[in-house]
């Protein structure tokens, strides 16, 4: 195997278990208090405030969901190496990134002319459509 994740697929599930759970655990947080899943503070308990009984839950979360993940990488991999699968879905991202942004640039370009430039536009599209047309005869 080569390539970026050849030898470090530990670390990446590491690495996305632990920014997962991070990530869920103040949102099950809320939630455990918006539906009443605290455990509250009484004279048997050491806590002095309510607590959240649902932190075990986005662990658990952050654990399996990059697993199922990397488990359907591998179901999808036809034969490529993970590292292979990871590289293109990157590459992938970033070219869709890049192409968004292309659009969005040309978009404001065209949003910044003015009315005399729209019209020497719309003169060369109907030149070059017409010219394209007359090619295709």
């Amino acid at each position: 195997m080569t390539g970026l994740f050849a030898h470090n697929h530990n670390a990446v599930l590491l690495f996305s278990s632990l920014l997962l759970s991070l990530w869920l655990t103040p949102m099950a947080i809320r939630l455990s208090f918006r539906i009443n899943a605290v455990d509250r503070p009484d004279e048997r308990k050491v806590h002095t405030k309510a607590i959240s009984r649902l932190g075990g839950v986005s662990m658990v979360a952050g654990l399996c969901v990059p697993l199922l993940l990397l488990r359907e990488v591998d179901r999808m991999a036809r034969g490529a190496s993970r590292s292979e699968v990871f590289e293109n879905a990157l590459a992938g991202w970033l070219r869709n990134r890049r192409r968004a942004r292309l659009e969005e640039e040309i978009e404001l370009y065209y949003r910044s002319l003015g009315a005399a430039e729209h019209e020497e536009d719309a003169a060369w599209a109907e030149l070059s459509s017409r010219l394209l047309g007359e090619s295709w005869r």
